[in-house]
């Protein structure tokens, strides 16, 4: 879904907001904060549900052409409805 580039630089921008004295806390415990923190940034990603930019750019070239075609009925229907209007019997 999303690059792995995205992920690390998410993650490097959140690792680079930690405070030093956490870091050294977190390095002395043995954990390996920068593939923790790329983990959750990438579950967290996941759960969004989120769509690509060539998903999100088809669907709104779909979007356009329904309204345009919309448009275009609704003309017609316009249309339609004017000869109908003048074909009705006039009481």
């Amino acid at each position: 879904m999303f690059q792995s580039d995205i992920i690390s630089d998410i993650s490097q921008k959140i690792i680079d907001n930690i405070p030093d004295s956490v870091k050294s806390t977190v390095e002395n415990l043995g954990s390996d904060m920068d593939n923790t923190v790329k983990v959750i940034v990438k579950q967290v990603i996941e759960k969004l549900d989120l769509v690509s930019r060539e998903e999100f750019e088809v669907q709104a070239e779909v979007l356009q052409r329904t309204r345009l075609k919309i448009e275009e009925l609704e003309k017609q229907v316009a249309v339609l409805e004017k000869k109908l209007d003048k074909n009705s019997p006039k009481e």
